[in-house]
């Protein structure tokens, strides 16, 4: 092996630390949200439809349309100051939603859905299933 040879026999373990980090982030993130985030009702001041056109690397068309759904939501912090902010999903104008808010920054919401219970469950059955492939994988190659 010459010194300028790449050496590929890090790369698998390398591509399992990051997607375990990524999906650690991820699970810690909506942790942060679910155990310090302020439960509070918004209203749906508008909403937006933003189609994003990706390749399809896979079998199908070349091009694939996604479609993400926005509104825009008002709300009342624990001081009483109105915030209004961005949140995903798909709601009607006038409708009322829950909103999470963090206190260190109320300008700032997600919708509490995105952050419930089911998606912390999904988040670190996602991350322990995983980990368990990558250690059944790791068991048979040695």
């Amino acid at each position: 092996m010459t010194p300028g040879e790449l050496h590929w026999e890090w790369l698998p373990g390398a591509l399992i630390l990051l997607v375990s980090i990524v999906l650690a982030v991820l699970l810690l993130r909506t942790l942060h949200w679910r155990t310090q985030g302020v439960n509070t009702a918004a209203t749906v001041l508008s909403s937006r439809t933003q189609l994003y056109e990706d390749r399809n690397p896979g079998v199908g068309p070349e091009w694939v349309t996604r479609v993400e759904h926005y509104a825009t939501v008002a709300y009342q912090d624990s001081r009483g100051e109105q915030h209004v902010t961005e949140i995903r999903g798909d709601h009607s104008v006038g409708e009322s939603v829950q909103v999470l808010y963090l206190p260190e920054s109320p300008e700032r919401a997600v919708s509490a859905r995105s952050v419930s219970v089911g998606a912390l469950l999904v988040g670190a059955t996602v991350l322990l299933a995983w980990l368990a492939f990558m250690l059944y994988l790791a068991e048979r190659t040695t």
